[in-house]
């Protein structure tokens, strides 16, 4: 015949359970209270691709060309030019996209459906390492981000 009592190890498993969910029921931490989304994270869309000048282009003209971007990033705050030896460029202004694509041109993964844009560029230093830098405004927004870099010729 069994015994009807319950083992002290279940017990205290309950009662580990018990404690563990009570801060489940607490007030929202300042992050969810920022950022409502439990998956904010997920709900950021992927920034555009660097269509023109390709990534890590050599040769490129120093300057006054549209840099073309795979789509518009609805975050977008300022698209900056940014290089270790000479003066960055920043805010880059809106431009038309040139038809067709200056070459090389970076073939856009075929998942991003939108349309492309285009960003006037002002004169460069020649011979000098750029990245191009998105950042973006809100308070869940993503971190600055590097879509790619090219050389000046």
């Amino acid at each position: 015949m069994r015994s009807s009592q319950v083992p002290p190890a279940l017990l205290v498993l309950v009662a580990a359970a018990g404690v563990l969910c009570t801060g489940c029921a607490g007030p929202p931490s300042s992050h969810e209270i920022v950022c409502p989304a439990a998956d904010a994270a997920l709900a950021v869309p992927a920034p555009p691709q660097l269509i023109y000048p390709e990534p890590n282009a050599t040769n490129v003209p120093d300057g006054n060309f549209p840099l073309v971007l795979s789509q518009h990033y609805p975050y977008l705050s300022s698209l900056s030019l940014v290089s270790s030896t000479a003066p960055s460029v920043n805010s880059l202004q809106p431009a038309a996209v040139p038809s067709p694509l200056p070459s090389p041109a970076a073939t856009p993964n075929p998942v991003f459906s939108a349309s492309p844009v285009a960003y006037a560029v002002p004169a460069l230093a020649a011979r000098t390492a750029y990245s191009v830098v998105l950042t973006s405004t809100g308070q869940c927004a993503p971190p600055p981000f590097t879509l790619g870099t090219f050389t000046t010729r």
